[in-house]
């Protein structure tokens, strides 16, 4: 429908960057919620270790997409790029 407009030397890898930290954290938060919920739903269960497994992990890549998003706000805030 409309093109994009880019401008000479605007700073856009970083400002996608934080997009993706942004769809990631949320992604990996909805992930450890579902996965936290069906292991406790069946405790006694061997397949539970696996949702507990997973459940944890998706919290670590939440913890890591949200030092991320911070790390990059700060950047563009100390870079001043106004841009954002």
């Amino acid at each position: 429908m409309g093109k994009s407009i880019e401008f000479i030397g605007e700073h856009l890898f970083v400002g996608n960057l934080g997009k993706f930290f942004v769809a990631l954290s949320l992604v990996a938060s909805l992930l450890g919620v579902i996965a936290y919920f069906m292991a406790s739903k069946n405790e006694t269960d061997a397949n539970a270790l696996s949702w507990k497994k997973m459940a944890r992990w998706s919290f670590v890549v939440h913890a890591l997409a949200v030092f991320g998003i911070f790390f990059t706000l700060f950047y563009i805030i100390h870079a001043h790029y106004f841009e954002y």
